[in-house]
């Protein structure tokens, strides 16, 4: 699909926040094939067999067609990446103007083709982001599959960001497939590995502070309409959920770190 194509959903609907890849890179799902004989659907095994010969695009030209595309209507992204080069693709659009702080940066571990899940491939990322972005940048992670939740741990106690959801795993513990996105969030399984890991107890935040924090514009203000005095928050743990829970909303975690 050509990224005129992929772009229109967020040119026609505007959304608060919209993920955006920094960059091309092959996307094996095929290992998968190993450990799984039965499938439910016909498609399945075809899907994740042709993974061997697939390249997610987004190049250069696309990733700087989809920010000029939506530079007017309000949205803020989740700059997605997959290794440790996307992370300078972003700080050149950073340096050439055609992105804002503060960035919202989703790393990806896990994945065939990007970084792994190794504990120094995650302080890696997160050092190299402190040093080509500062302080004013929000940082999350998630895991991939089996790997979702230690690397959510990890995260919580370097202080970062959380992002779990069936997008990102079908599991909630060995051999347990999730029923939903809300029991892989508090009061579940994440809520007691963020206890153990983190000095800072989990709380559910406002959807109002995680948009404060990335300050989404216009897009700030409270349930009674008064506009939320938390535009420089820092440390909100956001769990954007991969569907709706109720009604689409996020929810998040602060460790109420000043």
């Amino acid at each position: 699909m050509r990224i005129e194509e992929r772009i229109q959903p967020a040119i026609a609907f505007m959304p608060e926040l919209a993920s955006l890849n920094m960059g091309s890179m092959n996307f094996g799902l095929f290992p998968i094939l190993e450990r799984f004989t039965e499938f439910r659907h016909p498609w399945e095994r075809d899907y994740l067999e042709n993974s061997r010969d697939l390249v997610f695009r987004n190049t250069f030209k696309d990733v700087e067609y989809a920010l000029r595309s939506c530079a007017g209507n309000g949205t803020r992204f989740e700059f997605e990446c997959y290794d440790l080069g996307h992370l300078y693709n972003l700080a050149h659009f950073l340096d050439r103007g055609l992105v804002q702080r503060p960035l919202f940066v989703q790393s990806v571990f896990g994945i065939l083709g990007g970084i792994s899940t190794h504990p120094e491939d995650v302080v890696h990322m997160r050092r190299t982001a402190d040093r080509l972005f500062g302080r004013d940048y929000r940082w999350s992670v998630l895991g991939a599959g089996r790997k979702q939740l230690p690397i959510a741990a990890l995260a919580a106690a370097m202080g970062g960001n959380v992002r779990v959801g069936l997008e990102d795993s079908l599991w909630i513990g060995p051999g347990e497939l999730a029923t939903s996105n809300a029991v892989q969030v508090p009061p579940g399984r994440l809520s007691k590995v963020w206890a153990w890991k983190s000095r800072h107890p989990p709380m559910h935040v406002r959807p109002c502070r995680s948009r404060a924090a990335i300050r989404s514009p216009s897009r700030i203000e409270t349930a009674s309409g008064r506009l939320s005095t938390l535009r420089s928050a820092r440390n909100t743990f956001s769990c954007f959920m991969a569907g709706k829970i109720g009604r689409s909303k996020e929810l998040a975690l602060s460790p109420l770190r000043p």
